[in-house]
């Protein structure tokens, strides 16, 4: 313990050093090599006791901050200010994207189908496809595989840019993006 809280501790080592056989008398710096176990031990002592405080302090903080509410170095006037904006920002409205008019029922209809879970769910799936292909794409393949990945490649173009003009004319404009 006295190596470990580093009281005193040069005297101790050097006592370990003077250590010969059992018994006998002790001779000055006989076992150097015990030095080294007492770096070593206060190398690792040393971070083991700053963690441990270190340990203590952030616990003793985050006890502090539950009882405060999170706030525990704030005025209650503070407090009630970030609860406040808090729940503000949990309120935020929701982004909605108004239907086209009665009066363009094809518009409409293709609305309803692009903001689908059904449609999402596709779209989600030929992502996923897109990415699959993707990754085996590998070196030294073989040229065949090469000219199906960039067909495929083609094909998954086609598709999302489709999804991109059928999102644009059924929402309107700029409410795509």
């Amino acid at each position: 313990f006295e190596v470990a809280g580093l009281e005193m501790w040069p005297s101790v080592m050097y006592s370990a050093n003077d250590v010969t056989e059992v018994g006998k008398a002790p001779r000055r710096n006989n076992s150097e090599g015990n030095s080294l176990f007492f770096v070593l031990f206060i190398s690792v002592m040393t971070f083991f006791i700053m963690e441990l405080f270190v340990t203590v302090i952030i616990d003793n903080f985050n006890e502090i901050k539950a009882e405060r509410d999170g706030s525990a170095y704030m005025t209650k006037k503070q407090i009630d200010w970030v609860r406040t904006q808090k729940q503000l920002a949990a309120k935020r409205p929701k982004e909605f994207i108004a239907p086209p008019p009665e009066s363009q029922p094809q518009r409409l209809k293709l609305f309803k189908m692009v903001v689908g879970s059904r449609f999402e769910m596709a779209i989600m799936g030929v992502i996923l496809a897109n990415v699959l292909f993707m990754m085996t794409e590998h070196k030294d393949q073989v040229e065949e595989w090469t000219a199906f990945l960039a067909v495929m490649n083609y094909i998954f173009a086609f598709i999302f840019t489709t999804e991109m003009i059928l999102k644009q004319y059924a929402m309107g404009g700029m409410a795509y993006f």
